[in-house]
């Protein structure tokens, strides 16, 4: 990992006014935000092609937003939204049209494809993939940042009720009775299975069923999976007299007692 001491000149928020024609707006996060100079569009969320990032106000540094917030250690970006990695650039921020013809903020290489982020290290790679063929990008930050009080005012909208906001919704009209994945899409919109089938007769949609298979008859919760309820196996105690009989009551007594409190066991 790289490490990069402090900030340089003016404050940013100045900085990305010129750059962009004065268009940037008042900060009430601590990351940047930026104006496109040949559009409307306004952005604070900058994509890369398997995670989106910020750019903290105070330091120029990088922090990836998807899932936990994690800074990108040695990261840099200058007045000139120049990316650097330990005083070596790779690649710059900057808007490029995406694949449905909307203008979104970028990390790019210096020949124009989209900079990829290693899940586990962090570290950077050319993607070789062009802006143009990523769709449904998302612009803002907030709906993905992990202080929701950073993000004061904000009304995050999730038209669907799935628990996605819409800025980060692949799926925009998930139905109510299926469950989403993290980009908002159940396994109906997805195509990898059909949720008016109930192939075990079990009450239970393929689509939401964890027990495919479960037995006829079986009582099922609402996951499509049996309950059942283990008993304990019966025990042969021979008595011979009365220390014997003693002992085994005992015994006997010793052994109901681990089965009391058994509760009903998932399969």
């Amino acid at each position: 990992m790289f490490s990069v001491s402090g900030r340089s000149t003016l404050g940013w928020g100045l900085l990305v006014a010129v750059l962009f024609g004065g268009a940037a707006r008042a900060q009430s996060v601590p990351w940047d935000t930026y104006a496109d100079q040949h559009s409307s569009a306004t952005c604070d969320l900058v994509n890369a092609g398997n995670a989106e990032l910020v750019v903290l106000s105070d330091t120029g540094e990088l922090v990836v937003v998807t899932g936990t917030d994690v800074a990108v250690v040695g990261s840099f970006v200058d007045a000139d939204l120049k990316v650097f990695l330990g005083g070596t650039q790779f690649g710059v921020i900057d808007f490029a049209t995406d694949g449905d013809n909307l203008r979104t903020l970028w990390w790019l290489t210096l020949t124009g494809t989209v900079v990829d982020v290693d899940p586990i290290t962090l570290e950077p790679s050319d993607s070789g993939l062009l802006p143009s063929d990523f769709t449904r990008v998302p612009c803002d930050a907030c709906p993905l940042w992990d202080v929701p009080l950073d993000c004061g005012g904000v009304v995050i909208i999730d038209t669907d009720s799935d628990g996605v906001p819409d800025v980060i919704d692949q799926c925009p009209d998930t139905p109510s009775d299926e469950v989403p994945d993290s980009n908002g899409c159940s396994c109906s919109q997805r195509g990898d299975c059909l949720c008016d089938l109930d192939t075990d007769n079990d009450g239970v949609a393929d689509c939401n069923d964890q027990c495919p298979n479960t037995p006829d008859g079986a009582t099922v919760d609402t996951t499509g999976c049996s309950m059942v309820v283990v008993q304990p196996s019966p025990i042969f105690v021979s008595c011979g007299n009365t220390g014997a009989l003693t002992l085994a009551m005992m015994f006997c007594g010793l052994a109901s007692m681990r089965f009391i409190g058994r509760r009903p066991r998932r399969i």
